[in-house]
C-alpha cells in the first residue's frame, strides 16, 4: 500500500497459461460526496425546467454520491458559492451579485457550465462572455442540428470514438446567436457549432486550470431534445470528472482508453510510471526523468494548440501518476483492465458463423473435427460409405429391372392379345 491511499486488494489466478487477464485489483475506498453549485430554478421536480434533468443525470453516477447546492432558493434569495465546490451550473438570469461570487469562483480555479435560456440571462453574465459579443433570439423555422464538434476538447473528448461521435439526432427548436470576433486573442475557443454555423459551445480557460462553458441552447423541453439524448448524461459526468479529479487514491480504467494527465493531477507537471518500469513525463526533456526509461508522450490528435497532452493506456497493470504539490508529492493509482469482452472466448454459434459468411468454413472445420475423433475402422467405413454414395450402381440396377418387368408385361399382353385372334 502508499501512504495517503486506500488499500488495493486483488486476486490473481494461478495455473493459467493466458496470463494477460489473469490479475484484478480491487481498491478498498469509501466514496466520497461531491457537491456541485446550481444557479436558477431551484424545484427538481419541474420537467420544463434545465434542474430537473439535471438532478436525475447526477443521481446516476456511480462512482461517488453528488449533492447539488442550489445558489438561488425557492424564495429568490441568493447566496455565494461555498469554498469547497469546483463546478457550478448556470441556467437562469442571476443577480449582480451572484454574478460577482461566480466571478471569484472561477478566478480561484472553478468550472462553470452556463446553458444560456434567453438574451436577459447572458446580459445577466456579461462577465462571462466575450467583451464584444452580442446575443440575440435566432428564430429557427424548423430546427437545427449540431454540425462540427472539436473532440479534442476536454468536455467533449469521451465522444471522440466514432461510435458515440454522432448528434445529428438531437434537435434544436431556440437558441441564442452569439456574435463575436473570433481572431481576438482572448476570444473563448468554440468547440461546437449548429449546422447553421453559429456558435453551440464555447470554451475558455482561465488561471489555475479554470474552465468556463457556454451553450448557447439550454436542455429544456422547449429548446431541444438534449436532456433526452444519450449524450446528455455523459457530458454532465464529464464535467464533474473536470472539475473534481482524483487527487490520490486510485481510478479505474480500461486498455485503451486515453486519458489527460493534467487533467487528473492539476498540476502542469507529472510523471507516469507504466507497470513495466518505464516513465511518462511532462517534461520535454526526458533526462529530468530520473535513471529509468522514459519514453515520450503521445501528442492528442487533435492539431488545435491548446489541446491537452494525453496518454494512451495500451496495456494492463497498475500505472503510477506522480506530481508535486505545494502539500508534497502526491502518487495516484490508475488500474487498468482487460475489457471485458476480451476475456470471452468461448466459440460462437455455428448459425452466427454462418450468417457472418463462413457457413463453407464451419462444415470444413466440423468435417474435420470429427474425423479427427474416429479410429481407423470408422474413417475406412466412412471412407467406404463416400465411395458408395459417389459410385451410385444400385441406382441403375433398380432401373434396369423396373424396365425389365416393364418389358415383361408388354410381351405378355401383347401375347395374350394374339391368341384369340388366331383362334377367330
Amino acid at each position: 500500500s502508499v501512504e495517503d491511499q486506500p488499500r488495493i486488494a486483488g486476486y490473481e489466478l494461478l495455473n493459467e497459461p493466458h496470463v494477460f487477464d489473469n490479475v484484478i485489483d480491487l481498491p478498498l475506498e469509501e466514496q466520497q460526496v461531491i457537491q456541485v453549485a446550481h444557479a436558477g430554478a431551484s424545484d427538481p421536480n419541474n420537467a420544463d425546467e434545465m434542474r430537473y434533468y439535471l438532478q436525475r443525470v447526477l443521481d446516476g453516477n456511480e462512482t461517488d454520491p453528488i449533492e447539488v447546492v442550489d445558489l438561488v432558493g425557492a424564495d429568490g434569495v441568493a447566496v455565494p458559492v461555498p469554498p469547497n465546490i469546483r463546478l457550478a451550473f448556470v441556467t437562469d438570469v442571476v443577480s449582480e451579485g451572484l454574478a460577482v461570487s461566480l466571478r471569484t469562483f472561477v478566478d480561484n480555479g472553478g468550472v462553470l457550465l452556463i446553458a444560456l435560456k434567453s438574451v436577459e440571462m447572458a446580459n445577466s453574465l456579461k462577465s462571462f462572455l466575450p467583451a464584444d459579443a452580442t446575443v440575440e433570439e435566432t428564430a429557427v423555422d424548423d430546427y437545427v442540428m449540431l454540425g462540427r464538434l472539436d473532440f479534442s476538447s476536454p468536455l467533449l473528448s469521451p465522444f471522440a470514438d466514432a461510435r458515440f461521435a454522432d448528434f445529428s439526432s438531437i434537435r434544436f427548436w431556440h437558441y441564442r446567436k452569439l456574435s463575436f470576433d473570433e481572431n481576438q486573442p482572448d476570444a473563448p475557443r468554440v468547440i461546437g457549432r449548429f449546422d447553421s454555423g453559429a456558435p453551440a459551445i464555447l470554451q475558455s480557460v482561465g488561471s489555475q486550470n479554470a474552465k468556463v462553458f457556454v451553450l448557447t441552447a439550454g436542455w429544456q423541453p422547449n429548446d431541444s431534445q438534449w436532456a433526452l439524448s444519450t449524450r446528455f448524461p455523459p457530458m454532465i459526468l464529464r464535467l464533474v470528472q473536470i472539475a473534481n479529479p482524483r487527487q490520490s487514491g486510485y481510478r479505474l480504467f480500461e486498455a485503451g482508453q486515453r486519458i489527460y494527465p493534467q487533467e487528473l493531477t492539476n498540476a502542469e507537471r507529472w510523471n507516469l510510471t507504466l507497470p513495466d518500469g518505464s516513465v511518462r513525463s511532462s517534461d520535454a526533456d526526458a533526462a529530468s526523468v530520473g535513471p529509468e526509461k522514459a519514453v515520450g508522450l503521445e501528442a492528442d490528435t487533435a492539431s488545435s494548440p491548446v489541446a491537452a497532452e494525453s496518454v494512451l493506456l495500451d496495456g494492463p497493470g497498475r500505472w503510477m501518476l506522480n506530481w508535486e504539490t505545494p502539500e508534497g508529492p502526491k502518487v495516484m493509482s490508475l488500474l487498468v483492465t482487460v475489457p471485458a469482452s476480451e476475456s470471452r472466448t468461448e466459440p460462437l454459434p455455428v448459425g452466427q458463423l454462418q450468417a457472418l459468411g463462413m457457413s463453407s468454413d464451419v462444415a470444413a472445420t466440423k468435417e474435420v473435427a470429427a474425423r479427427d475423433k474416429m479410429d481407423s475402422g470408422n474413417a475406412a467405413q466412412l471412407d467406404a460409405r463416400e465411395l458408395e454414395s459417389q459410385q451410385k450402381f444400385w441406382r441403375w440396377l433398380l432401373i434396369a429391372g423396373l424396365a425389365c418387368l416393364a418389358l415383361e408385361g408388354i410381351f405378355a399382353f401383347l401375347i395374350e392379345r394374339r391368341h384369340p385372334i388366331e383362334m377367330a
